[in-house]
């Protein structure tokens, strides 16, 4: 449960949201460190059984296990599965939750999610459902954005920092660490991207004859 006074059960002290980091209670502080980046330090004393944060994944995917059985959308357990009206891959607990789906990033996946599933993409999966979640030309629009990172996201600004907002998930991450890496996983991982690609253009999320 997000905001407001709320409780960590029923014994638990009132969580009252960071006016900055609404997510986080204002028993916590965002700070930042060149060569660190962004931590937390606690702001006050944290009672013992107190909640500190509560958020709603940006981003979230199903194991192969669940895709019958809870919401590809929600994850909640479905009672009475409603399919896709496209794919016999997923369930969903409620229209709402196929209607979210199919207008963001479910038509990306349709008819292959045993491909990707098969494909062990692992957290890869989570990089795809965070792009598809968002047309193409909203990354064309303003490609320059999305090509740097602002490690101090949230640091230092008036702004409430929203986590459930795609630039600030782009900004989660601002190192890649490409320079310790090994060829073997230098490789997999550009097969990865190659395979992610082919996957897009077959979906028709990026068409062949548009500009990258």
């Amino acid at each position: 449960e997000e905001g407001g006074d709320t409780r960590d059960g029923d014994n638990g002290p009132p969580f009252t949201p960071n006016p900055l980091f609404p997510q986080l209670s204002d028993a916590v502080q965002i700070k930042f460190a060149r060569n660190r980046g962004r931590y937390a330090v606690a702001a006050r004393d944290i009672k013992i059984g107190e909640l500190v944060a509560v958020e709603k994944a940006f981003v979230s995917f199903l194991d192969k296990e669940q895709r019958l059985t809870n919401c590809w959308h929600c994850m909640a357990c479905t009672q009475a599965p409603i399919p896709c009206v496209h794919c016999s891959g997923v369930v969903f607990c409620s229209t709402a939750c196929r209607e979210a789906a199919v207008t963001s990033y479910h038509p990306a996946e349709c008819g292959y999610t045993d491909v990707m599933f098969q494909a062990n993409l692992g957290a890869w999966g989570l990089a795809y459902r965070g792009l598809t979640s968002r047309p193409w030309e909203f990354y064309r629009q303003n490609v320059e954005a999305w090509l740097v990172h602002d490690e101090r996201a949230g640091v230092g600004s008036t702004e409430v920092y929203s986590s459930e907002n795609i630039t600030s998930f782009h900004n989660l991450v601002t190192h890649d660490g490409v320079g310790h890496k090994q060829a073997p996983e230098l490789m997999m991982q550009c097969h990865v991207v190659v395979f992610l690609v082919r996957l897009l253009l077959k979906v028709g999320y990026i068409s062949e004859d548009q500009e990258a």
